[in-house]
């Protein structure tokens, strides 16, 4: 019985230590995103910033603005402009100004940063940082 009680308690440490860290990357994990999508070193501490005030490095967060609209994921993207608005992953400024990246929002607040970091490197690209 003794061992049946370490068995378990040993599991659900396991288990709410993994639910502590759910949704939540690494300065490494960004930069590695980043990395991928070719930004360049220079950048890099600037999207750290934005990423630690905008979502606290949380891949599954969801804020509602005062106007109504949501920002999804790590770099919080407004469903209002880059999500939910078109189909294709559109790559000229007018297209993503426009229609935004051609991702669906919920594609933004899962752990997969892939997609997040693509739209949020075209959305600096094309606008500075202006649209944070």
């Amino acid at each position: 019985m003794t061992t049946l009680r370490i068995y378990i308690f040993v599991l659900g440490t396991l288990a709410l230590g993994g639910m502590a860290r759910a949704g939540t990357k690494t300065k490494c994990d960004v930069v590695r995103s980043l990395k991928a999508a070719n930004v360049g070193d220079s950048e890099i501490r600037d999207w750290l910033c934005l990423v630690k005030h905008e979502s606290n490095f949380r891949d599954d967060a969801v804020n509602t603005n005062s106007d109504g609209s949501k920002d999804y994921g790590i770099y919080q993207l407004n469903n209002r402009y880059w999500c939910d608005r078109g189909n294709s992953r559109y790559t000229r400024c007018w297209q993503i100004n426009s229609f935004g990246c051609g991702y669906r929002c919920r594609d933004f607040i899962n752990s997969e940063i892939t997609w997040d970091t693509d739209c949020a490197v075209k959305i600096k690209r094309c606008n500075s940082f202006n649209k944070w």
